[in-house]
């Protein structure tokens, strides 16, 4: 969840709309201007690419045995290791 929200926030400091309005308005305007509406664009592409992806690992042997062996270094390293940062992942957050 963490990745995922921090996935958005990136996205949404992109979005020129959202910028122009933070530096223009306090932060209750703020809320009221686009965000909201922004913030569901944001998150409509987000899981599109999602999609797009699982749809390519699911249909591509080569892709799924990639990443599987990208995601296995990377989890056994952190469940391993002891990494600062790593501790969501080790409580199964």
């Amino acid at each position: 969840m963490v990745g995922y929200v921090t996935t958005i926030k990136e996205k949404l400091i992109e979005n020129e709309t959202i910028r122009e309005q933070a530096r223009n308005n306090t932060e209750e305007q703020f809320h009221m201007g686009d965000f909201k509406e922004i913030l569901l664009d944001t998150v409509i592409d987000a899981k599109d690419g999602h999609n797009r992806i699982s749809d390519q690992l699911l249909k591509d042997e080569r892709i799924f045995t990639a990443m599987q062996g990208l995601l296995g270094k990377m989890v056994y390293q952190a469940l391993t290791q002891g990494k600062p940062g790593d501790a969501n992942m080790r409580a199964g957050l």
